[in-house]
């Protein structure tokens, strides 16, 4: 599944999970909609902000829920209500977190502004996002976790065993939002009996930030192949190995 922004291959970044019940599809979806304008951006947001995208969030949520749920089939949600929530918000920096994420939504960028139009039912889904700007892989990424988790969900429901193999996974680390959102994937996965690999050339990015060393110390199973000497200091520290085995990453 090649994405682009010529490829005809859409994921929807507003599609929404509700089999673990309302309040947490609320609270998932604006935790993810959070990463996704901190990777859109390359910034920090401020509380400020982070409050104006957690109440748009949660307003279209509820009102998809209530359409829902009242049997009127409501249609899907997309980043475009997102991008008009915003729009029809009273605070200056409301209009700014509008313009910044524009290009991702009306924009040249918007290829995850659409309803999703991806085949699901093949038994081995490999997404390819090589043709999207550097500067826009790390909101790929962000993104096609977000839809791989909520289909663990759905497998699981169907008795199907969910593997998700996540390359280059330091993009999601360069900002803290990605990282926790990246975490909480981590844990969701293996709660539906799915198994989540993850794999990085720059091991350093994610042993020197909280949440991923953290990650590595609960994994079960790591490999390791040849390292450059700062990774592999900090390797050797968080998995405490001996020299023996810090000798084997070194060749």
């Amino acid at each position: 599944i090649v994405l682009s922004p010529t490829s005809l291959h859409c994921i929807n970044a507003m599609d929404i999970d509700l089999s673990e019940g309302v309040e947490n599809a609320e609270k998932v979806k604006s935790a993810f909609i959070q990463a996704l304008v901190e990777q859109a951006r390359d910034a920090s947001p401020t509380s400020a902000e982070r409050s104006i995208v957690d109440r748009c969030v949660m307003s279209l949520v509820r009102g998809y829920i209530a359409s829902h749920d009242a049997g009127k089939n409501p249609a899907r949600l997309t980043l475009v209500d997102f991008y008009n929530e915003l729009k029809q918000q009273p605070e200056p920096e409301a209009k700014g977190l509008a313009l910044d994420l524009e290009i991702f939504i009306t924009g040249s960028l918007n290829i995850f502004a659409h309803e999703s139009n991806v085949d699901t039912k093949k038994r081995l889904m490999c997404f390819d996002i090589h043709e999207i700007q550097p500067s826009v892989s790390g909101l790929a990424l962000l993104v096609i976790l977000d839809f791989c988790t909520q289909r663990t969900t759905i497998n699981r429901q169907l008795g199907r065993f969910t593997s998700i193999f996540v390359d280059e996974v330091q993009e999601l680390f360069k900002h803290e939002a990605g990282a926790e959102y990246l975490e909480y994937a981590w844990r969701h996965v293996r709660k539906m009996g799915g198994l989540m690999t993850a794999a990085t050339q720059n091991a350093s990015t994610i042993t020197r930030h909280p949440i991923g060393s953290v990650m590595l110390n609960n994994s079960e199973y790591t490999v390791m192949l040849n390292q450059a000497e700062p990774d592999i200091e900090e390797l050797v520290r968080i998995l405490q190995l001996s020299d023996q085995q810090a000798a084997h990453l070194r060749s």
